[in-house]
């Protein structure tokens, strides 16, 4: 139970101002820790002030660090070149 409550107070947090900004996501575990990149994340926001908080929670449940990034497209507009999991539903 606290696990799914961390995952959704997380995926609140991005999309909070429920104004679409964060559009795709890349998650991955690298040497026991969470890799969270977001396009549309902006580090400097009180919105990413929020998703911290709630990643660090996030964090604590899972008992590995969460690491947040942006991230970047590519020049077709694309985010990068990993798989990518889009946030907006079909």
């Amino acid at each position: 139970i606290l696990n799914l409550a961390a995952i959704l107070r997380f995926a609140n947090a991005l999309d909070a101002e429920s104004d679409g900004r964060i559009q795709q996501l890349r998650i991955e575990q690298n040497d026991g820790r969470l890799q969270v990149s977001a396009a549309g994340f902006a580090p400097w926001t009180r919105a990413a002030e929020n998703i911290a908080g709630a990643s660090y929670l996030l964090g604590l449940v899972l008992r590995r660090p969460v690491a947040l990034a942006r991230l970047k497209p590519t020049r077709n507009g694309n985010a990068s070149r990993k798989r990518v999991v889009s946030a907006a539903t079909r």
